[in-house]
């Protein structure tokens, strides 16, 4: 039972300087923005990697966004089984469209407002059933919008890279002009190595340039994103400041915004590259859907494969369980039981019971093992409903004078993030230790006082998180913490204290085999 009065919270600090410059008009070039929404500062670029199973082969033809029932409950089942990923076409009327243009003719996509033409850095042409947009310089982002408006909107795109040069595709939408020639919009974005990301600009600046301004969703890897010169179909709703991110046929992620974009704001496509210039895109459709609609037709639910809670004959190497039905057992693992004036960690049947007694701390127990590569799971819940973080420790490596470890910790409003400790220094307290992955909501995570299941995986230099079955996210550490280190749990309030938290089990598993059967499918 340990305390340290270094508290993290939402309130992390982030570093970055950016300078955004706006040319042209609808068919334009911004400053990239690929450096900030990977969260690394532009100079030096550091260019951090969320590498994943990918899915190596080209289907023949892009399936449509699936008719899933939109759940309406905030506790998301624990899968029970293997599922593979399916892609089932979608019934005809379960989504309204307002406007498709599958380019069959050039006279009917100018009248719907796409700008064709040429330059010294970009072309965008009509060619029969598609377009064709032609990057011929780096560290820009090209974009075009159609001048329709839209309070709330859904839209798809079907696009496939054509080059085998790193290029970044995607959606903006709620583009709103402010002050000036400043303008706001949301970019949803990704890669040809299978990673995403969802931006945000305010008056001309990007997300995460201040610890007030972070990125909505960080870059993250996706199996359901087809790599290298596949066509992808992305899909993006924007409904009441709630923005909700797929691709082909899958739920991704989604955002609520906090300070959402207001008015009515155009939509439209970007595209960018960094030094593998020429590199050229093709876009066959581009489809608005009513929002609603759209919502309840695609739902939030993705098939996965089975999270740590799989019971089935598939299950990862158990290398210790404690479900605390024996104080003895759990005092023998190494658990510390004892109270005092500002945290108590105490042993009930079934569970041990974590009461913070004090603000602004981390507590946190580790058991006495050391690992390298390790994966753990528990399985908790909030007993009151003041704020609270709680969550996994790995790695740690305490000494005389100083103390490094990674920490996965959500909260009981549904956020989540990943946090680094090197030398008694949190990340994100300069521009060159950035946290690994900021606050970021998932609707995966029961709020309140809802019992979640967090897992981690610490294998090399990756770090895999998950919530109730469901793949979060991952980070590869270009400087990780090598050396084995102790396993625990953490938690942590702000000023609503007292707070409890039952812990109700906690396991220990073999990484490889853990990271075999959970996967890295949301």
């Amino acid at each position: 039972m340990t305390a340290s009065n270094n508290r993290l919270g939402k309130n992390r600090l982030y570093i970055l300087v950016v300078v955004v410059l706006f040319i042209g008009s609808a068919c334009s070039l911004l400053s990239p923005i690929r450096t900030f929404a990977r969260a690394v500062t532009q100079t030096p670029t550091v260019a951090v990697s969320l590498p994943t199973e990918m899915a190596t082969s080209t289907p023949e033809a892009i399936p449509t966004l699936p008719p899933i029932d939109l759940s309406t409950s905030t506790s998301v089942p624990m899968p029970t089984e293997t599922a593979a990923p399916t892609q089932p076409a979608q019934q005809a009327g379960t989504a309204k469209v307002l406007f498709d243009d599958n380019f069959s003719s050039q006279a009917t996509s100018t009248q719907n407002g796409w700008t064709f033409g040429t330059s010294d850095s970009f072309d965008q042409q009509w060619v029969q059933g598609m377009q064709t947009f032609n990057l011929k310089s780096a560290n820009n982002i090209f974009w075009d919008y159609l001048p329709q408006t839209y309070q709330d909107v859904a839209l798809t795109i079907e696009v496939q890279p054509a080059t085998a040069g790193y290029v970044e595709y995607g959606i903006i939408f709620a583009i709103v002009q402010g002050t000036g020639t400043t303008k706001s919009q949301y970019l949803f974005s990704v890669d040809n190595q299978g990673e995403y990301y969802l931006q945000k600009m305010t008056n001309d600046q990007w997300a995460a340039v201040s610890p007030t301004n972070m990125a909505p969703i960080p870059t993250a890897a996706s199996t359901f994103l087809n790599p290298g010169q596949s066509r992808n179909q992305l899909g993006v709703i924007y409904l009441g400041g709630t923005i909700y991110l797929y691709a082909n046929g899958h739920f991704l992620n989604s955002y609520k915004d906090p300070a959402p974009i207001t008015g009515a704001g155009n939509a439209g496509l970007n595209f960018q590259t960094d030094k593998d210039v020429p590199v050229t895109v093709n876009l066959y459709r581009y489809t608005v859907y009513d929002p609603q609609s759209a919502l309840d037709a695609w739902g939030t639910q993705s098939t996965t494969p089975p999270g740590p809670n799989n019971t089935t004959v598939n299950s990862p190497k158990v290398l210790l369980d404690d479900n605390f039905s024996s104080q003895d057992t759990s005092t023998k693992n190494g658990w510390a039981f004892g109270a005092s004036t500002t945290f108590d960690q105490v042993f009930q049947t079934g569970m041990q019971v974590f009461n913070l007694k004090s603000a602004n701390n981390i507590f946190w127990d580790t058991l006495p093992q050391d690992y390298t590569d390790v994966a753990v799971s528990i399985d908790v819940q909030p007993t009151t409903k003041g704020y609270v973080e709680y969550g996994i420790i790995l790695r740690v490596n305490p000494s005389a004078t100083s103390k490094n470890e990674y920490l996965f910790s959500v909260d009981n409003q549904g956020d989540y993030y990943l946090q680094k400790l090197v030398n008694n220094q949190w990340a994100a307290v300069t521009p060159t230790n950035l946290s690994p992955i900021p606050s970021t909501k998932s609707s995966f995570l029961n709020t309140g006082t809802g019992k979640n299941q967090l897992a981690a995986i610490a294998l090399g230099n990756m770090i895999y998180l998950y919530a109730n079955g469901h793949y979060l996210n991952s980070y590869m550490d270009p400087s990780p913490i090598k050396d084995a280190g102790k396993v625990g749990v953490n938690f942590q309030t702000n000023t609503d204290i007292p707070e409890s938290v039952n812990l109700f089990r906690f396991t220990i598993y073999d990484a490889q085999s853990a990271l075999d059967i959970w996967g890295t499918k949301p």
